[in-house]
């Protein structure tokens, strides 16, 4: 399992990937991804990547942290 995180400007969308398959989608509010506790207690997720066209909020950025798993950011800085 792979979770994709979009973190738009009022809401987060949080996609559960089982391969190529969506396994869950959740949404969330943009500054606290509150609803990724629960995300992170229901899939063993391996990987997890984020993009955002806001800042990111101090309680979002602590979830963040706290992930188990590898967690990319996505921005005009990374190499593809």
């Amino acid at each position: 399992m792979n979770l994709v995180i979009d973190i738009g400007n009022t809401r987060a969308k949080l996609y559960t990937f089982d391969g190529s398959t969506i396994a869950d989608k959740t949404y969330s509010d943009s500054n606290t991804l509150a609803e990724l506790d629960g995300l992170l207690e229901r899939f063993k997720y391996k990987k997890a990547i984020i993009s955002s066209v806001a800042s990111i909020g101090t309680e979002a950025e602590q979830r963040l942290k706290a992930m188990p798993v590898p967690l990319t950011y996505l921005d005009d800085s990374t190499k593809l």
